[in-house]
């Protein structure tokens, strides 16, 4: 498939599900309450986007798994862009967010900080792990193939938000991908909360943000070493690498935006940053990123992000698209949406397996059943 067909297909889907998304609110009026006066609107209608572009991504990897016995994106770069952009810009979501957040509280406190996020992120996360966890069993037979030890150990991993690690439960072979490997990102973000309440000192200008922001930087380098390598646990010293790099590279983008945004606030404050040439501006960046970026985690896929992103927090709204309605209504089940959109491609394709074997399924009937199958993750994740 080539880059222009990669991205007609991604587009295409979204637009589908957010029509899906539009039906939906039309037969369920009191969900329909738009909110597109909240103060970042806009990022709320980016993030149902960025959730149903990586579902779209693991569609594609479950197709390949299936006909090749890998999971990837067989080369496709496009596709495999869908799945490291919206991950980046999730990524830029949470440390423009959360920065924003200590420029108004730099003293935040950990505890309440702790039970806030637990209370945002736990129910739905514990909940598709039970799912999880009960696909093991039925696929594993219900018999304990590994010792209980290691068992209630790997169990304890994905319940802390596989801060841990993602291990196999119970000896199954590439567990993740059943949940198509979604859960990695948590434990980076989980690893930003736990530092926000620390460093609120470093929130309240352009000079302390980049402070802060080079102290990560050279964080990461001191992981990279030797002595790293003999003092630290390898455990430890990964995960400490993961957010060192991920601070310096995808966080570091949204706390960019974050720690500038006053200053822009002031100087575009004459413009209309919704007129159409800034929407093609911003759209089309994020466009030309997915179509001619590398997808890697680096600076020169963030980078070019940075104006798009920009305009969003200022109140770029793509055409009026992500202050609409269905936009607002899949931002906020776009979690959910995370979430549960590997479960339901592993659970159907699983059953449809056994009746036709998904390789022999021709191209365009499976992108009719994934067509069919983002209504059904739309509604469970509004229900979940």
């Amino acid at each position: 498939m080539n880059p222009a067909a990669s991205l007609c297909l991604i587009v295409g889907f979204l637009a589908l599900f957010c029509f899906y998304a539009w039906v939906g609110l039309r037969l369920n009026a009191p969900a329909a309450a738009d909110e597109s006066t909240r103060r970042f609107a806009t990022i709320d209608g980016l993030r149902g986007f960025l959730a149903l572009t990586v579902f779209v991504h693991h569609a594609f990897c479950t197709r390949i798994w299936y006909l090749q016995g890998v999971w990837g994106a067989d080369g496709n770069r496009v596709i495999l862009q869908a799945g490291w952009e919206p991950v980046t810009l999730f990524f830029f979501i949470t440390g423009f967010l959360f920065w924003t957040k200590l420029r108004r509280e730099p003293r935040l406190a950990f505890l309440p900080h702790l039970r806030s996020r637990l209370l945002r992120l736990g129910p739905a996360y514990w909940a598709a792990i039970a799912v999880l966890l009960l696909v093991v069993a039925v696929r594993t037979g219900g018999t304990v193939d590994v010792p209980v030890s290691a068992l209630l150990r790997s169990f304890g991993e994905w319940i802390f938000f596989t801060i841990p690690g993602r291990p196999d439960i119970n000896g199954l072979a590439n567990t993740r991908d059943i949940i198509a490997n979604v859960p990695w990102t948590l434990a980076l973000e989980w690893m930003f909360y736990l530092l926000v309440p620390l460093v609120g000192w470093f929130a309240s200008g352009v000079f302390r943000t980049g402070l802060f922001l080079g102290l990560a930087y050279v964080a990461l380098q001191l992981l990279m070493t030797d002595y790293a390598i003999l003092l630290l646990p390898g455990p430890v010293r990964t995960l400490g690498l993961q957010t060192a790099y991920h601070l310096t590279r995808t966080f570091a983008g949204g706390i960019l935006v974050a720690a500038l945004l006053p200053w822009l606030q002031a100087r575009l404050v004459r413009l209309n940053l919704k007129h159409p040439g800034f929407s093609a501006v911003s759209l089309g960046g994020v466009l030309g990123v997915l179509l001619f970026a590398d997808p890697v985690y680096a600076f020169r896929q963030s980078v070019p992000l940075l104006i798009p992103f920009a305009l969003i927090v200022l109140g770029n709204d793509w055409f009026g698209i992500l202050s609409s309605a269905p936009s607002q209504f899949l931002g906020r089940i776009s979690y959910s949406l995370y979430l549960l959109h590997g479960l339901v491609l592993h659970l159907v394709f699983l059953v449809v397996n056994r009746f036709f074997p998904v390789p022999t399924i021709a191209t365009p009937v499976y992108w009719l059943l994934i067509a069919a199958l983002g209504a059904i993750v739309i509604m469970a994740a509004a229900r979940w």
